[in-house]
């Protein structure tokens, strides 16, 4: 039951409470955070790697790799509206400039204006993102929505953990 209120009446839940354990809801905020933590440690390691390339990209990476990793526990703590929609526009920007670096190069860095290619951590940590946009999107709607998105992104949020998991393992990354 429950509480009930100094004026009678019982409070309205917190938006920004954790669903219940087994619900779709609950497992795609599972499947999101998992994937931004996945993301995280992809750039982790990219981190380490460009700062002997380019300084600034090291930087980045490294700042990049604290949100995600904090997002994602922020998140699964407080999965309100905002804080969901703060890691759908971080994941679609990042998604973006990777876009840009793989296919016109970016301004700045050892090789202006060259795109770079693509390499397996790059893509998981990218298709991470994508995945974990739409499932922090589909969030913030209606639970028919979450259960309808959790249906079809499932299967490959599942197998995106996989890929990314063997990959960091492999150190699949290259320059």
């Amino acid at each position: 039951m429950p509480p009930i209120t100094a004026a009678g009446v019982a409070p309205a839940p917190s938006a920004a409470a954790r669903p219940p354990l087994g619900t779709p809801r609950y497992e795609a905020l599972l499947l999101a955070t998992s994937l931004s933590f996945a993301a995280g440690l992809i750039h982790v390691i990219a981190a380490v790697e460009h700062m002997s390339e380019f300084w600034l990209f090291g930087v980045f990476f490294a700042v990049l790799a604290a949100v995600q990793l904090g997002w994602g526990g922020w998140v699964f703590a407080h999965p309100g509206s905002s804080v969901l929609m703060i890691g759908v526009y971080l994941a679609w920007a990042v998604v973006i400039l990777w876009m840009c670096s793989r296919t016109v190069g970016l301004p700045i860095g050892p090789t202006p204006w060259q795109p770079e290619t693509p390499g397996a951590l790059d893509v998981a940590a990218t298709s991470d993102e994508i995945v974990l946009a739409l499932l922090a999107l589909t969030l913030v709607g209606e639970d028919g929505e979450v259960t309808r998105m959790l249906r079809l992104a499932r299967g490959p949020a599942v197998a995106l953990l996989v890929f990314t998991g063997v990959a960091l393992l492999t150190g699949a990354h290259h320059h």
